[in-house]
């Protein structure tokens, strides 16, 4: 790539007259030269251009596995075919589905014959292969159909539901049901003995004054004073006394419970 010129032209015109003394002039009948002249011209022409050095970068990329040449074998058996007799016979598949096939190789593989790819299918007669070893049989498992992991999570399940059974279920059913209030109160007062009415008169011997000692006044002013629950002592816990009472009558307690279970059953 040009990018300048320099273009420099000189040009140079001279004339010279020279009356040089020579032998001629000495010479009686010499003549003298006459004046000699002379004329010279001079034309210089010059020219520089600066080119720019340029460069060109070129890159290709080329991804691998790239395809140069393909050649596609294939090798089919022949027909076998049983005569009237029985007898197995072999016979070659005919051409035009040899060619039908190539055709279907052509496509899906992609040939292409201007690259070179070469596609190439003949049909031959397989030898048949003799098994060998022992024949596998299907087992008990395979012929009942029976799913291993479906019978292990049955199996596990079942031993899950006779410990929930057994530690769980058991001590809860064989746990006395519980009594009503009503039931618990009218079984407390049948244990009871029968008290009679008290009319505030007491007869002459009722009371036993052989087993009493003597009291003061003083003492029973000073027994007076003290607290109800300290004079009779603490009172009784209806709950302990009635955990008492069911523990005496147990036979009692039981037909109560079962007479109020089957009226609540009746209810529902």
């Amino acid at each position: 790539m040009t990018i300048n010129t320099d273009t420099e032209e000189r040009a140079n015109t001279s004339n010279d007259q020279s009356s040089d003394v020579t032998v001629a002039s000495n010479l009686p009948d010499g003549d003298v030269a006459a004046n000699g002249a002379s004329a010279s011209e001079n034309t210089e022409t010059r020219e520089r251009i600066n080119y720019e050095v340029s460069s060109t970068e070129r890159e290709i990329t080329q991804q691998p596995g790239a395809i140069k040449r393909m050649s596609v074998a294939i090798l089919i058996n022949g027909l076998t075919t049983l005569d009237a007799s029985g007898t197995p016979s072999f016979a070659l598949r005919p051409e035009e589905e040899l060619t039908a096939l190539r055709d279907l190789v052509v496509a899906a593989v992609g040939i292409d014959e201007a690259r070179g790819d070469v596609v190439t299918i003949r049909t031959l007669q397989f030898e048949p292969i003799e098994p060998s070893g022992t024949l596998v049989e299907a087992s008990l498992l395979d012929r009942l159909a029976i799913d291993v992991m479906t019978l292990v999570q049955s199996l596990v399940l079942a031993i899950v539901a006779l410990i929930l059974g057994l530690f769980v279920l058991r001590p809860i059913l064989s746990r006395p049901p519980l009594m009503a209030s009503s039931q618990i109160g009218r079984l407390a007062v049948a244990s009871q003995p029968e008290i009679m009415p008290l009319s505030g008169v007491i007869d002459d011997g009722e009371i036993d004054e052989s087993g009493l000692s003597d009291v003061s006044e003083k003492a029973l002013i000073d027994r007076s004073r003290q607290p109800l629950s300290r004079i009779d002592g603490p009172p009784e816990d209806p709950v302990v006394r009635l955990r008492s009472l069911i523990g005496q009558r147990q036979e009692e307690t039981v037909e109560i419970l079962r007479n109020w279970l089957e009226g609540e059953e009746e209810k529902v």
